[in-house]
Formats: structure tokens, C-alpha cells, sequence
């Protein structure tokens, strides 16, 4: 037995399936935590460098910038370099950045240090992409089908509990040190890390899967042959799929508002329900924490109860489904703000985040779906590309802008939002279209095996007649 099957055997042991999507889940968790700590520390580092709304959206932007470009490469290294490793380096740079973030402008309060913040965060980004882009494929492979879709359901509810965690813990914490939650996320991060390195690779649990056989299933065939597949054709491919492209486009829209309203969301409440920072952070940390789970559970388990989100008929279901948790949500998020009453706001904003939420893993079922298993990687590394480069890249910081030009302050912000509230509206028509196209599909290829199956039928009664 060679050194590799050795330390696939050991991890295998360590890291059951099961075992395995747990440890996925609390990494998903401590890295949403930080998009949590920015947004609860963000009126904190505000006073300490004493920048305006601009300035403070940059923050959320620096971390895209690294998160964006680096998704796809990690998703290319991945036909190189065992998916495992490149998810322990990537975790490794996240811990050694939330580290530099303690630290920035310890020594000083000079603009230099809001700056080495901001590199900080851009570096945070690549830490993430050499997770984010790969996990949800391992997720694919090692989950049963039938239960496909609710382990990706958990992977993505694990998103809000982690920013939910981020604003509660964040808002204990910040009366020691803003500076505190990120050194110790830091040390959290660095130990998951090292238990990478121990993770058998994908193929290894496939096999097992297989009773230990080696696959040979055309799907595998594939997979090996994309080490050296022009990336070109495979892009072409991509996009030349119009379910994908529609998904695409919806998705981006989505993440455009969720994006920036996450990050804003501290500041926004605060200042729209006048009430302290503190309990805007632990007000929608319980919302976050509790919607998070229940809209994560409810969109996986939904689409499993329609039918599972497998083939095109699977991806119709997830992208319909998708626009109708939008639409319900989009009713709620426009009657948050035409309030001042806090409880009406809470008690309309609970609802609003629980079907926003709720699309989690019907949208990335789409992306796994709709495109060839050995593309699975690329699919996800390009869709997490664009939905930041396009998304929550520039919003926040356009957030912030239009935060400013209209004064600023209560009144600023919450129109700030309406703007970008409604930017929802196009991501449900761009689901809706997602959903016609795969279900268009889905109809002619059906036909299609049935012709098949009747020609292959009277084949069969012909030779038997013959004889």
C-alpha cells in the first residue's frame, strides 16, 4: 500500500462522511462569523479612524476582491492538487489575515492603518475562496443522493448562523477590544486548518461509496480527462447554457442586495429604529441565527419533497422555487422600513430573511446540476466569481455612496435601501426565466428517451416476429 492510500485510509477513519460534513459545516460557521465581526465592529472602527460611509463600505469591497479572484483558481488547482490540501492552505491565509486585521493601527491611529485593515481584508478573501469554491463540491460527492440537496441545505445555513454569531458574540465582546473577536477566530480558523490536511481526497470517498472498487463510470472518465481540458471549451460550455447563464444572472442580483444589507445591517437598524448598536447586533443576530437555520432547512427540504433538484427537471423546480421564496420576502423587506416601531420592524424583518434565505441550496443545486460532473468545480469557482465581482464587490461601497449623497444619516441609509431592495425584483425574473428554459429542456429530453425506448420496443417485437 503506497504513502497516499496509507494517509487516505487514516483520514477515512477520522473523517466519516458524516464527520466530514460536520467539520465543512463549523468552517463555513467560523468563516461567516468574520462577516459578522466587520459589520458589528464597523461604527467602532468608524470613530477610531473616523471615516465616512464611503470608506467604511471599502471594507466589505476589499474582502471581495481577494475572494474573487482567487475562487477560480482554486477551482482550476483542484484538477492539479488534492481539493483538501488547497482548502487547508486557503484556511491557513484566513487565519494569518484575521490576525493582521487585530492588529491593524494598534500602534497608531494614522490613515495607514485603516489602509493595512483593508489589505488585511482583501487577504481574509483569498483565504475563503480556496474553501468556498471547492466545499460544496465535496459536499456533492460524498452526500447520497436522495439526501443531496439538504446536506448542501445545512452547508448554506451554516452561512447566516455564522454572521448571526458574529453580530451576538461580537456585541459582548466589542466592550473589551473591537480587535478581540478576530484574534480569536483566528486561532479557531488555524486549528481547522491543520485538520484539513488529514481529509481523504473526494475520489477516496467515492470509492468507499463503491465498496471500495475502483470506478470506472463514464462520470469518472470525464473527471480525469479535465486535467488537461481546454479551458476555453469548457467556459464555452458553460455559458452557452442558458439555465446556467439565467441562474447566473439571478443570483447575482440576489447577492448584490444580501450583500450589502449584511454588511449594512448593524448601522442601518440602529440608525433607522433609534436604537443602540448593541441591540441592532444582538436584535438581528437571534434574526439571523434563527432564520438562518429554519430558511436553510425549509428551501433544501422543500425541493427534496418536490422532487429533488437532479437534472433539468430537478433545476426547473430549484429556480421556480427560488423566485417564489424571493417574491414573499420582497413584500416583507418593503414594509421594514416604513416603520419606527422596532418590534413591527423585527417582526416584519424575521419573515423577510427567512425566505430570502431560504434559496440557498436550491440556487447552488442549480450550478451543480446543469453542467457536466467534471465541471462542477469550474461552475462553482466561476459562479462565485461573478455573483461578488458584480455583487457584493460594488454594493456595499454604492450602498454607502448613495448613503451620503442623500444626507446621510437615518434618512440616507433607509433610502439607500429601497434603491437597493429593489434591484430583488430582477432576480426574480431572472429566476422565473431560469425555470421555463430547464423545464423546456426537461420536456424534450423526456420525449426524446420515450422515443428512444419505442423505437428500441419495436425493434425488439420485430426480431421476435422474424424469428
Amino acid at each position: 500500500m503506497s504513502f497516499q492510500e496509507r494517509w487516505n485510509a487514516l483520514g477515512y477513519k477520522v473523517f466519516r462522511p458524516t464527520v466530514l460534513m460536520i467539520m465543512i459545516t463549523l468552517i463555513n460557521i467560523t468563516i461567516y462569523f468574520d462577516r459578522g465581526v466587520i459589520s458589528a465592529v464597523l461604527q467602532e472602527v468608524a470613530r477610531y479612524w473616523e471615516i465616512n460611509n464611503t470608506l467604511q463600505g471599502f471594507l466589505a469591497s476589499a474582502f471581495i476582491v481577494g475572494f474573487m479572484l482567487f475562487c477560480p483558481i482554486s477551482a482550476a488547482a483542484s484538477s492539479y492538487i488534492r481539493p483538501t490540501f488547497i482548502m487547508a492552505f486557503g484556511l491557513f491565509v484566513f487565519s494569518v489575515s484575521t490576525f493582521l486585521c487585530a492588529v491593524s493601527g494598534l500602534t497608531s491611529r494614522s490613515i495607514s492603518g485603516y489602509y493595512m485593515l483593508v489589505a488585511s481584508r482583501a487577504l481574509t478573501g483569498v483565504g475563503e475562496a480556496s474553501f468556498a469554491a471547492l466545499a460544496p463540491t465535496i459536499i456533492d460527492d460524498i452526500a447520497h443522493p436522495k439526501v443531496r440537496t439538504t446536506y448542501l441545505a445545512v452547508f448554506y445555513m451554516s452561512q447566516p448562523v455564522g454572521v448571526g454569531l458574529g453580530y451576538g458574540v461580537t456585541a459582548g465582546l466589542i466592550k473589551v477590544s473591537w480587535r478581540l473577536p478576530f484574534l480569536i477566530e483566528s486561532v479557531i480558523v488555524l486549528v481547522l486548518s491543520l485538520l484539513c490536511f488529514l481529509v481523504p481526497s473526494p475520489d477516496y470517498y467515492k470509492r468507499m461509496k463503491n465498496n471500495g472498487n475502483v470506478i470506472n463510470s463514464q462520470d469518472e472518465v470525464d473527471v480525469k480527462k479535465t486535467t488537461n481540458q481546454n479551458i476555453g471549451l469548457a467556459l464555452l460550455s458553460i455559458f452557452s447554457n442558458p439555465t446556467y447563464v439565467f441562474s447566473l444572472f439571478g443570483s447575482t442580483a440576489y447577492v448584490f442586495v444580501v450583500g450589502a444589507f449584511t454588511f449594512w445591517a448593524p448601522t442601518l437598524i440602529s440608525a433607522s429604529q433609534k436604537i443602540s448598536t448593541t441591540n441592532a447586533n444582538i436584535g438581528f443576530s437571534i434574526i439571523a441565527l434563527c432564520t438562518g437555520i429554519l430558511g436553510g432547512l425549509m428551501g433544501g427540504l422543500t425541493l427534496d419533497r418536490l422532487g429533488g433538484s437532479q437534472g433539468f427537471r430537478g433545476s426547473s423546480r430549484a429556480a421556480f422555487l427560488c423566485a417564489s421564496c424571493l417574491i414573499v420576502g420582497f413584500g416583507f423587506g418593503v414594509g421594514c422600513f416604513l416603520t419606527s416601531n422596532y418590534i413591527i420592524f423585527f417582526a416584519l424583518l424575521a419573515p423577510c430573511t427567512l425566505f430570502t434565505l431560504a434559496i440557498t441550496s436550491p440556487n447552488s443545486s442549480i450550478f451543480l446540476t446543469v453542467v457536466k460532473p467534471e465541471m462542477r468545480n469550474l461552475s462553482m469557482g466561476i459562479q462565485m466569481m461573478c455573483i461578488h465581482l458584480f455583487g457584493d464587490f460594488p454594493s456595499p461601497v454604492l450602498f454607502g455612496m448613495l448613503a451620503d449623497a442623500f444626507g446621510g444619516k437615518r434618512r440616507g441609509l433607509v433610502t439607500a435601501f429601497y434603491f437597493l431592495w429593489s434591484v430583488i425584483l430582477l432576480s426574480i425574473l431572472f429566476y422565473i426565466f431560469a425555470g421555463l428554459v430547464a423545464k423546456s429542456k426537461a420536456i424534450l429530453y423526456e420525449k426524446i428517451d420515450r422515443l428512444n425506448d419505442n423505437k428500441i420496443s419495436n425493434e425488439s417485437d420485430y426480431l421476435l416476429n422474424k424469428e
